[in-house]
């Protein structure tokens, strides 16, 4: 899978519609699709109350992908409301709080995951789903989100979604928006706090009449625009952990803590090669943009031991340069 980290929906969803990074296949239509397997996003913050939509995109995309408050609105209803419209096949509230049982029904989110949560605050058996097969079998628009399962943990109800088939570029924002939404539904009903939304798209897909448009959006999102100068934690922390790196006792030590700064074990070595390649063996960092700072560090504090100066992390090394001569035996210019 490929897990990405990142606070909002709305940030979330940019990173990953590059079109040049999909597979190009058939789908069942005729048409082409451009398709990742296996693709985990997790939102941390969103407060379903406030929506995060402050992104300098144009009016047409925002339509075009449900970036705009009568989409949401509407898949929050969609989530939160048992109510079958005339004329429509389901819903997720339908099928979550109404799932046919002979000729009864079946809440699942009170009579499975709250009694379930009631019955033990550590369960595994809060799953609710969305497939009928009685009817999807025969069905050429089966739900597209099969299932949520709520776990905990320190008291934080965490939802996770499972999606069959993920139109990733006009369904996936008012996707997670809905779930958020049933999340806080939930997590109230349930006395616990908020905690993540992962969800997993198993077909993570843009159809081709979309890729035009998923094109520029990567270039205006990622490609053109520039790195940030400044660090923001909720933008640019790693949710794994960090590293503070030490030259004491002539090695390198790299210790990895918690995001909230506990200890979690240190790696030694004597060269930057040697601790490079054991963080990055144990996968310990989840974003790029911090394993390649790691990397930068680790050979900053390498040269420091070797030229028998001072590291602190995340400054310059103290060099003292004069055009044409040898200080610390490293020679500028000459």
């Amino acid at each position: 899978s490929m897990p990405l980290d990142i606070s909002s929906p709305i940030f979330t969803w940019s990173s990953q519609n590059c079109p040049g990074c999909f597979f190009a296949k058939g789908t069942q239509y005729g048409t082409q699709q451009r398709e990742l397997i296996g693709v985990t996003w997790v939102i941390e913050n969103e407060d379903p109350d406030h929506p995060n939509m402050n992104v300098d995109w144009p009016e047409g995309l925002r339509q075009t992908i449900g970036l705009n408050d009568g989409s949401i609105n509407h898949y929050r209803s969609i989530f939160l409301s048992s109510d079958l419209p005339e004329g429509v096949k389901y819903t997720y509230g339908s099928r979550l709080m109404k799932y046919p049982n002979g000729d009864k029904t079946i809440n699942q989110i009170e009579e499975i995951i709250l009694k379930e949560l009631k019955d033990s605050i550590d369960t595994r058996r809060a799953v609710a789903t969305t497939l009928i097969p009685s009817i999807d079998k025969d069905s050429k628009e089966p739900p597209c989100i099969t299932q949520i399962q709520v776990l905990q943990t320190n008291k934080k109800m965490h939802l996770l979604a499972t999606v069959r088939s993920h139109d990733i570029f006009k369904a996936a924002i008012p996707n997670a928006f809905g779930l958020r939404a049933l999340q806080q539904k939930i997590a109230k009903e349930a006395g616990l706090e908020m905690g993540s939304l992962q969800i997993t798209s198993q077909s993570a897909h843009i159809y081709e009449a979309e890729w035009e448009d998923a094109k520029k959006l990567s270039q205006c999102v990622i490609w053109e625009r520039e790195p940030a100068s400044s660090f923001d934690p909720e933008l640019h922390g790693d949710q794994r952990g960090m590293f503070v790196i030490s030259t004491k006792d002539q090695k390198i030590t790299a210790y990895f803590k918690t995001p909230s700064g506990d200890d979690l074990l240190n790696i030694s070595g004597t060269t930057a090669k040697e601790v490079a390649k054991k963080i990055a063996q144990l996968e310990l960092v989840s974003r790029q943009d911090h394993l390649i700072d790691i990397g930068m560090e680790l050979q900053k504090a390498g040269i420091a031991i070797s030229q028998g100066i001072a590291y602190t992390q995340d400054q310059p090394l103290p060099f003292t340069m004069h055009k044409g001569m040898e200080t610390n035996n490293v020679c500028i210019e000459c």
